[in-house]
């Protein structure tokens, strides 16, 4: 039971943490024409290495949420 509520706390802190480190790089890419939806955005944001890294710590949370 131990080990399941670790791996939940560590789950937690990831998925926290990336949604933490997307918005902060989604808010510093390079804003678009501001009418309607901009798919360009998504490109802008997978240069940065904050939106990476979040990507990243979802697959680890969903790894640690998983096992």
């Amino acid at each position: 039971m131990l080990l399941g509520m670790i791996c939940a706390l560590g789950s937690a802190v990831c998925f926290g943490t990336a949604s933490v480190f997307q918005a902060v790089a989604a808010r510093a890419a390079e804003p678009g024409t501001g009418s309607g939806v901009d798919p360009a955005l998504l490109l802008r944001a997978l240069r940065q290495w904050r939106y990476t890294a979040g990507l990243a710590l979802d697959g680890l949370g969903l790894g640690t949420a998983s096992g």
